[in-house]
């Protein structure tokens, strides 16, 4: 990464919505690109909001002030409650918790459909267990990485993929007004995603070639530029034709 790019997401501490994008990439780019966010981003935007760098704090409390909802999730056959409270263990058995981490991810109407609410007993591994379909299980997954109530980092890697593009939008739409919400907060939040519909709700988009960052801007600022970013919108819009 150039200093340049550094110096550029370094200027636009008040960002608290950032998308990555990119079209080609290793299995290693996201962890590179979160070693960017958390060295060149991060550090600047927590020192300006609370007058403390990220480097200051101890790791077990960096570590409770992370969250995270990935495409690759485990599922966890347990009670709902437990499925999705293991997001934040210390608040496990917290009912209120898990409702409203179940409520930001979209996933009340998985928890309806069960017949006992959140004290169902999830998995085809257990006799009698409700087993629920994948996009059931990524909306339960979802509503895990949001048990923590003030994360500094929320991380967003396509979580959403099982989903149709119409949800998706719909909760992504949710989730950039959550972040603006708490930007106050210091909180930063992370989205990972290949379509633009989702993309474009970002405060700020980076677009990534390979491991290397080619572009950094908002939606209307990198389609002024006509660079890489302008040329994906068109080649995605143009499927839709």
């Amino acid at each position: 990464m150039t200093n340049t790019r550094i110096a550029e997401l370094r200027a636009r501490p008040e960002r608290a919505f950032f998308a990555a994008l990119w079209r080609a990439a290793p299995g290693y780019a996201f962890a590179w690109w979160l070693l960017v966010v958390l060295r060149g981003v991060l550090p600047a935007m927590v020192s300006i909001a609370f007058g403390w760098l990220v480097s200051e704090m101890a790791t077990s409390a960096w570590r409770g002030r992370l969250a995270g909802a990935f495409q690759d999730f485990y599922r966890f056959e347990l009670h709902a409650q437990h499925t999705v409270g293991v997001g934040d263990l210390a608040h496990l058995d917290e009912r209120r918790a898990a409702e409203l981490a179940i409520g930001r991810a979209g996933a009340d109407d998985v928890i309806d459909r069960l017949a006992y609410g959140r004290d169902t007993q999830l998995g085809s591994s257990w006799d009698g267990g409700a087993e629920v379909s994948f996009g059931q299980w990524q909306k339960l997954a979802l509503a895990r990485g949001f048990m923590r109530e003030s994360p500094l980092l929320l991380v967003l890697d396509e979580p959403t993929a099982a989903l149709d593009a119409e949800t998706e939008h719909s909760l992504f739409a949710r989730f950039a007004d959550a972040a603006r919400a708490h930007s106050a907060s210091g909180r930063i939040t992370v989205l990972v995603s290949h379509r633009f519909s989702t993309v474009r709700m970002a405060e700020l988009i980076v677009v990534m070639d390979g491991a290397r960052v080619a572009e950094v801007g908002s939606h209307d600022e990198l389609l002024a530029r006509d660079g890489q970013y302008a040329e994906l919108y068109r080649l995605q819009a143009a499927a839709y034709q």
